[in-house]
């Protein structure tokens, strides 16, 4: 089944909406989810740099995008024709494994654990 886009939405204990996750049909290789605030604003990208199904021998990635840097002087990225952002992490696949290593945004492994300021920030 190759069903539409799909929408995941994450709120509070009290229910409050926090994100609203998009994320594309199954096997939309290239193409993206991002996750909005609860006022609709695109806070974070999700990219995959593959445009087809990568098989074992070849590695695959992940990169998360953030609307602000995630350290300090960082340059923003063109995520797609219209959209940039600031690398926040990569998860690479070794090849002919399931083995998923993180990269933090300057290329350090293993990553520190990635700040949840990076998508939202809950209110009190």
């Amino acid at each position: 089944m190759n069903a539409g886009p799909t929408a995941l939405n994450v709120q509070r204990g009290d229910g409050a909406l926090l994100l609203t996750f998009t994320m594309p049909k199954r096997n939309s290789f290239g193409v993206g989810a991002q996750a909005a605030d609860a006022q609709g604003t695109v806070v974070a990208w999700f990219r995959s740099a593959e445009n087809s199904r990568p098989h074992g021998i070849r590695s695959s990635g992940y990169r998360l995008f953030c609307n602000r840097p995630a350290m300090a002087n960082q340059q923003p990225t063109q995520i797609d024709t219209v959209t940039q952002g600031y690398l926040w992490a990569t998860a690479t696949r070794a090849p002919f494994t399931n083995n998923i290593q993180i990269y933090d945004a300057a290329g350090c492994a293993p990553a520190p654990p990635v700040r949840p300021v990076c998508v939202f920030t809950a209110p009190a």
